[in-house]
């Protein structure tokens, strides 16, 4: 259930950061750049690509490693004592990351989602508030709810499984929605055009549309259709997320999987 868990997002937290020191229009622009970047490697894990997957870490690698780092840890050291280990989260944050790469590379897509998660973990203990600018980041809750669904959607059987379990994931996801449907993106920081504005509005209203449908079919008890909508969901989740990418490459059928 983990293989792709949480596998979203980490490396877009990491923009946040050059933020939290100086916040330049330059260091802004930069985030902007890996969080596209991040959203490349995203697609490619989500469909199992191992070659994308690298060719896409890569690119993310070059914008990371363009970071002020030193300055980041000075940063966290102003910050770092015995109730606030900023640090030494930061750097683990940091070698989960390196280890995923590693995985990445040896195509074990499964071991690396785990590592990316690990990597979610520490950088949000070292600073929580990381999620307060960049839309991605925003959303992270929803997501890592969703993507519980999505596991069990490509790789178990609805049909089979114990429902009053199922149910409760349901009742995660609904509610981490709520919480961050509100969200838009900063309009001065991502400078949409108004086609891409349009696009986004498109996209996060088709995610409002295809929940509504999925827990419909929950509370009906339906695990089979259940099964079949969160496949329509996730299309429209990939779908949001695309529109933060460099190319927006993404097809209508992005998400609608059919289990091997």
């Amino acid at each position: 259930m983990r293989r792709q868990r949480l596998v979203r997002f980490t490396a877009v937290l990491l923009t946040l950061l050059p933020v939290l020191v100086s916040c330049t229009t330059e260091e802004l622009g930069h985030g902007l750049t890996i969080e596209a970047a991040y959203v490349e490697l995203a697609y490619a894990l989500h469909r199992g690509e191992a070659t994308a997957a690298a060719t896409a870490m890569q690119q993310l690698d070059r914008e990371i490693n363009a970071l002020p780092t030193g300055k980041l840890r000075a940063y966290f050291a102003t910050r770092d004592d015995d109730n606030d280990n900023s640090v030494y989260f930061f750097e683990q944050s940091r070698l989960a990351l390196r280890d995923a790469r590693v995985s990445i590379l040896e195509d074990n897509l499964g071991q690396s989602s785990v590592q990316v998660d690990r990597s979610v973990y520490y950088l949000l203990a070292a600073e929580p508030i990381l999620a307060e600018r960049y839309y991605i980041a925003g959303i992270y809750d929803f997501l890592a709810a969703w993507n519980e669904i999505e596991v069990i959607a490509r790789e178990f059987d609805f049909c089979g499984m114990e429902w009053r379990d199922y149910e409760s994931y349901a009742e995660d996801v609904s509610r981490a929605w709520r919480q961050i449907s509100w969200r838009r993106p900063d309009a001065q920081l991502y400078g949409f055009t108004p086609e891409r504005l349009r696009k986004f509005e498109n996209a996060h209203a088709a995610v409002e549309h295809q929940l509504n449908i999925f827990r419909n079919a929950v509370r009906q008890d339906d695990q089979c259709e259940a099964e079949r909508i969160a496949l329509e969901v996730d299309g429209a989740v990939q779908r949001l997320i695309q529109v933060f990418s460099r190319t927006d490459r993404i097809s209508p059928q992005l998400g609608h999987s059919v289990k091997p």
